[in-house]
């Protein structure tokens, strides 16, 4: 008898691809890897901005605040002359009293209570406040914000259009007010916490009803150390005229 071969026992094992001399192809990463990947990278993103917020002073300085200390306390009445520009800081660093400020005497001044004449703005931290409207009903006191654009170019004030001082909350302890014209005189960077003064004019009516025009410059002194110390520049018509262009014998 022929034996009989089984043609399937002698074939070789299907698959053996390292015996016909082909190699498999890498493998590609897993989906489930990738996902990990962002699944990290979106916890981590909330604490790398952290970090480059409490960072951000100094890797990033920004510009400099200015090199400023208070003017000393010099009050002097100026009459019916008009006065500046001039350049003044005062120290409005304490959150728990005001600094007032007279146009009239060019200084700060001692006030006994905010419902006198004998002060024009106010000053606590970032607040700003003038001597009229709900905080001394007494004063003619206002403000008028012209926006943007050089200070030597407003040559005379409006005669309308000033905002007085509004109720901005009651509360068991008082009543605070605000002035909404110079409320928001600053930008602040996000990235140096330092807050800048806006390039804008502003026309201060007085508590008896004459004009000064005024910026700010900075809110910085001790080297750029100490916050609260605001600087301005002014000019102040002592003769209760709208105008800021010295006239004869000014």
């Amino acid at each position: 008898m022929k034996r009989s071969t089984s043609p399937i026992a002698s074939m070789e094992p299907l698959g053996n691809d390292t015996h016909m001399g082909v190699t498999s192809p890498p493998q590609a990463p897993s989906r489930s890897r990738w996902r990990l990947v962002l699944q990290v990278g979106l916890v981590a993103l909330p604490f790398l901005g952290l970090a480059m917020l409490l960072l951000a002073p100094w890797i990033f300085p920004g510009p400099p605040v200015g090199n400023f200390s208070a003017t000393p306390p010099n009050p002097v009445a100026v009459g019916e002359r008009l006065v500046g520009p001039v350049l003044h800081t005062l120290d409005a660093r304490a959150a728990d009293t005001w600094t007032f400020f007279d146009f009239s005497q060019g200084s700060v001044v001692e006030v006994l209570h905010q419902f006198g004449l004998d002060w024009d703005l106010a000053f606590q931290r970032h607040k700003i406040i003038v001597n009229g409207g709900a905080t001394n009903p007494k004063g003619q006191g206002g403000i008028l914000n012209l926006g943007e654009m050089p200070f030597e170019e407003v040559t005379e004030a409006p005669a309308n259009g000033y905002i007085e001082d509004t109720i901005a909350t009651i509360s068991p302890a008082g009543i605070s007010t605000e002035n909404l014209a110079i409320k928001a005189w600053y930008q602040y960077n996000m990235l140096t916490h330092l807050l800048h003064p806006k390039p804008h004019v502003y026309i201060i009516r007085t508590a008896d009803g004459k004009y000064a025009r005024m910026r700010l410059v900075s809110y910085y002194c001790d080297g750029g150390n100490a916050s609260g110390c605001f600087t301005f520049e002014y000019m102040y018509q002592g003769n209760g005229s709208l105008s800021f262009v010295p006239g004869p014998g000014q």
